[in-house]
């Protein structure tokens, strides 16, 4: 789509929003894509088989995972930035979502493609430097996923793409096993059932999104199931609650918890 593409790629400046700007850079490329209304298409499927087979090494000169990084890198960052608590005001939490009416503008509008197939293109670029990085505790993903992964599931459920959205997940849980990247992100893994996720603090409970709901759980506070530490590490907790408090020379610099066992690691040793 059209309104999609400034989170995909890097455009000039000012050109993001001009929509006849938009169409008349699509339509030097007349030999390969088309404009219908709104949508972006290939000519023909020659074109595309061309693209990816003859000039693949002219078009990306260097290699199709740093394209794919970039898109990822992109689409991450727009969802970051875009994405709120209750993003089209919806005011009751328990709305159906198949009577929701599409505002206009339409915020997800121009992060639709992002919130659908960001997981895709880091599977794609999975063996870049750039791409493990981002997988650490404090890169992009697993800040997106502690600030706005709620906010991720309430958008997929409006724009009709919950099942993409958990397909997306365990995609990213594979991802982060062949890797081996559990051992150094405090967001470990999720359940299962994808229903819990994992962290070196504690075990989160997550309100998924029903097709036919929207949530009410606060994705900033995220309730812990069992025992954890609390964000301020004052507090071992059961299921949030406080419970014992831990004395300054006693808080963790890190922290691991498993069941009914907590391992604190502090500076005393």
């Amino acid at each position: 789509m059209l309104d999609e593409l400034a989170s995909c790629i890097n455009l000039p400046e000012g050109v993001a929003d001009d929509h006849e700007s938009l169409e008349e850079i699509i339509g030097l490329c007349g030999s390969f894509l088309t404009l219908r209304g709104r949508t972006i298409s290939l000519v023909h499927q020659s074109a595309k088989d061309f693209l990816l087979r003859e000039a693949v090494q002219e078009i990306f000169p260097d290699g199709e995972d740093i394209v794919h990084y970039f898109i990822f890198s992109k689409s991450l960052g727009a969802i970051s930035r875009m994405l709120r608590r209750d993003i089209y005001s919806l005011l009751h939490p328990g709305y159906p979502v198949n009577q929701v009416n599409q505002p206009d503008p339409d915020p997800l509008a121009s992060i639709r493609y992002a919130c659908v197939y960001w997981v895709d293109q880091l599977c794609r670029c999975s063996t870049t430097k750039n791409a493990t990085k981002d997988l650490q505790d404090s890169g992009p993903v697993g800040i997106f996923f502690r600030n706005d992964y709620l906010h991720w599931l309430e958008a997929l459920s409006l724009i009709r793409s919950l099942s993409e959205g958990v397909a997306s997940i365990q995609r990213l849980r594979s991802l982060l096993e062949t890797l081996n990247i559990r051992k150094a992100t405090s967001v470990k893994s999720f359940d299962n059932t994808n229903s819990y996720l994992e962290t070196d603090n504690g075990t989160i409970g997550l309100s998924l999104v029903s097709d036919l709901g929207l949530t009410n759980a606060d994705p900033q506070v995220p309730r812990f199931e069992g025992y954890s530490v609390s964000s301020d590490r004052e507090w071992i907790t059961w299921n949030s609650e406080n419970l014992l408090w831990l004395p300054p020379e006693y808080r963790p610099h890190t922290s691991a918890s498993s069941l009914s066992t907590i391992c604190l690691g502090c500076p005393s040793g």
